[in-house]
């Protein structure tokens, strides 16, 4: 099978029609072929994808995924909040007494 062939194939035109099942009246019909459908396939997952990370990254959430418990919430509080032994004079002042 040579790649000229392969890429022939592909680009075969066909027409897709639709009917109705019961009367089989045509209800309406379009040109395509297996490349238009290959590219329209992966332009709309990527057109998806990125649609469903932006909804993600640029929704404000309104509480955290995962709950966090009284004490791991005290627990982020005193590891923000400056101690004495972290200010410069005190520092100084533990240098300075040895």
């Amino acid at each position: 099978m040579s790649k000229s062939h392969w890429f022939d194939k592909i680009k075969r035109k066909f027409k897709v029609i639709i009917i109705h099942p019961d009367t089989y009246e045509e209800k309406g019909s379009f040109n395509t072929s297996r490349l238009i459908l290959i590219i329209s396939f992966v332009l709309y997952s990527v057109l998806l994808i990125a649609g469903t990370a932006c909804l993600v990254v640029f929704t404000a959430s309104s509480s955290p995924a995962i709950p966090m418990s009284p004490l791991t919430d005290a627990c982020i509080i005193w590891s923000v909040t400056p101690t004495p032994s972290m200010s410069p004079s005190a520092k100084m002042n533990s240098i300075s007494r040895t």
